[in-house]
């Protein structure tokens, strides 16, 4: 007998917390960064399949975005949807700090396509150029002054 059946002493209950306050919720949010997703995609895996893109700045050559869409396009439906919420979250971080490190006024960036070029460009280059940048406004800003970001973003969200 499957356990949700159980009615009666039989059943789980959730047991209260000693404090007598309320027990958290399984979707109270938690302060802790999350691993992995429902679906099982990690950060690690995030990571991987974007080093897969061949990314590089504009300097190293074009990105062949169709190589890419196809990458894109060839994940199941959960995984993409992981795929993008973790891609989602990377690049509000990126674009936070770029404003308030004011590399997105220095490059007159006023609007969301070219935010969006310049933030998910550091997504593209994996994770420890992405994390260096983060850290590292003033080399962002010599990526926005030479203009070697291309748009991942126009990849992840098609039009």
């Amino acid at each position: 007998v499957h356990p949700s059946k159980f009615t009666g002493p039989q059943a789980k209950s959730t047991p209260k917390p000693a404090h007598g306050g309320k027990a958290r919720s399984r979707d109270t949010p938690r302060a802790e960064p999350v691993e992995q997703l429902d679906n099982g995609l990690t950060k690690g895996e995030f990571w991987d399949i974007v080093s897969s893109f061949g990314w590089r700045n504009r300097s190293d050559g074009i990105v062949d975005g169709t190589s890419v869409a196809r990458k894109l396009a060839s994940m199941g439906g959960v995984t993409r949807a992981s795929f993008s919420s973790l891609y989602d979250g990377y690049l509000i971080q990126m674009a936070a700090r770029l404003t308030l490190n004011g590399v997105f006024a220095a490059a007159d960036a006023i609007d969301d396509i070219d935010r969006d070029r310049i933030a998910s460009h550091s997504i593209g280059l994996g994770h420890d150029v992405y994390h260096t940048l983060l850290e590292d406004p003033d080399l962002y800003q010599y990526l926005v002054n030479n203009n070697e970001c291309q748009s991942l973003h126009q990849l992840v969200y098609p039009k």
